[in-house]
């Protein structure tokens, strides 16, 4: 298997891990995406100096969004969509 950057192996991602996760400074900067044991994607969000920025998306485990917003210096802002099980939106929330 191949090692990450950071010394994690590739094969983790069955492990919900975060393959994507890269620091700076000791701080999360960049894209990182987590992973449900099935390999679908848990999670992605974007760090800039350690706070959540821009599109923060969450699936449920069968790769369907379960919520979906934005985050400007790791404050929630505009609409948030939520998702029910089968996909389809459900309710919106604004910050």
């Amino acid at each position: 298997c191949r090692l990450l950057a950071d010394g994690v192996p590739d094969d983790l991602k069955g492990f919900g891990v975060a393959l994507e996760r890269p620091v700076y400074k000791g701080q999360r900067e960049g894209r990182w995406v987590f992973f449900f044991p099935n390999g679908l994607p848990q999670a992605e969000a974007t760090f800039v100096a350690g706070k959540e920025e821009g599109t923060y998306k969450v699936y449920r485990e069968n790769g369907v969004p379960y919520y979906i917003g934005q985050y400007h210096e790791g404050q929630r802002t505009g609409t948030w969509e939520i998702y029910s099980s089968d996909g389809t939106l459900e309710t919106t929330q604004n910050y």
